[in-house]
């Protein structure tokens, strides 16, 4: 379970002081699925630096398992995936991924690079590979790690529409079988109801709308979703 109580964030920007997070509170249980969308600008990125640890310049209390942030860091990792990814350029694509994890098995890693489709590409370098090829080596890294709690910040950005498709599905089946908690930043708001339990809109600071994902009634998620940006 993962808590933010009264969450936020100001910038000082011109001796002004910007309000980018306005005490955002709310829950979520391990194993859901979660998707932030919003316009950009809206705070997606800067919430997800604070759930992750990576920003503790902020108010309000994160807990996870009943241990606060700080605590919990102290023991269990949590896998990130940033918009400005990176890997590791001096080594083979299946030595990145390998990084992930270093207890998994080579056949482990072999599987995760079928799913990704870099299994031909498993010994070529980094410098050899595309930008979404790079992007692709950085998600099944992140997929491979040994972690409860998996963020991602845009990480289709850069794919073709079949290999978006193939890792939204490989992201949700691994979340599925072992029990993972996502969140998931993206402006595609078909992936957000194809994958999601809960879909959260932020806007002006705060969390406009918490949606509950019905599988039958995607269609109705994305209209409500497309409704409210209309609004904007």
């Amino acid at each position: 379970m993962i808590t933010l109580e009264n969450i936020s964030k100001e910038y000082i920007n011109n001796g002004n002081y910007l309000s980018v997070l306005k005490n955002i509170s709310f829950s979520i249980s391990q194993g859901q699925f979660i998707s932030l969308v919003g316009m950009s600008g809206s705070g997606k990125t800067t919430l997800l630096k604070i759930i992750s640890g990576l920003d503790k310049d902020h108010a309000g209390i994160i807990k996870i398992n009943n241990d606060s942030l700080e605590e919990y860091l102290k023991q269990h990792t949590i896998a990130l995936v940033p918009q400005q990814y990176s890997n590791f350029n001096w080594l083979n694509v299946f030595e990145n991924v390998h990084e992930g994890n270093k207890n998994a098995s080579e056949e482990e890693v072999s599987q995760i690079l079928e799913y990704v489709g870099l299994s031909k590409f498993k010994n070529a370098h980094l410098k050899d590979l595309s930008g979404g090829m790079k992007q692709r080596v950085a998600v099944a890294r992140t997929l491979l790690q040994d972690t409860e709690l998996i963020i991602l910040d845009e990480p289709f950005g850069a794919l073709d529409v079949k290999t978006r498709y193939s890792l939204g599905n490989l992201l949700k089946k691994i979340a599925l079988e072992k029990n993972k908690t996502v969140i998931l930043v993206t402006h595609d708001i078909a992936d957000a109801s194809r994958l999601s339990d809960r879909i959260l809109i932020l806007g002006d600071g705060s969390i406009q709308e918490d949606i509950l994902v019905s599988k039958n009634k995607t269609h109705e998620v994305e209209e409500n979703i497309f409704s409210y940006f209309m609004k904007k």
